[in-house]
């Protein structure tokens, strides 16, 4: 059985979505406590050094120490994958 072929975009994407270039580093631009639901703005370093800014969505049951609250503009670390409210979102915040 032949394997199926990845183009280079799907594959750097896979692995940028699943952690394994590690947590990534960003700062919350919004957090609505009644909902629960915020975002998280990532600063992405490309190859070529050139930055790109990439808003996250992320639930508050994903902010690891358990208090479901966080600050505006507190910097985090995050991990990005499949999530229940969007095709992708933040599933680990963490306060740094």
């Amino acid at each position: 059985m032949q394997e199926p072929k990845y183009s280079p975009l799907f594959a750097s994407k896979s692995r940028w979505l699943f952690g394994e270039r590690g947590p990534l580093k960003g700062r919350v631009a919004k957090f609505d406590h009644e909902s629960g639901l915020g975002e998280i703005t990532l600063e992405v370093i490309q190859r070529d050094k050139s930055t790109t800014y990439v808003d996250v969505f992320f639930h508050c049951v994903s902010i690891e120490d358990g208090t479901r609250d966080i600050a505006i503009l507190a910097p985090v670390e995050v991990l990005i994958g499949p999530g229940q409210i969007r095709a992708f979102e933040a599933i680990s915040v963490k306060k740094i």
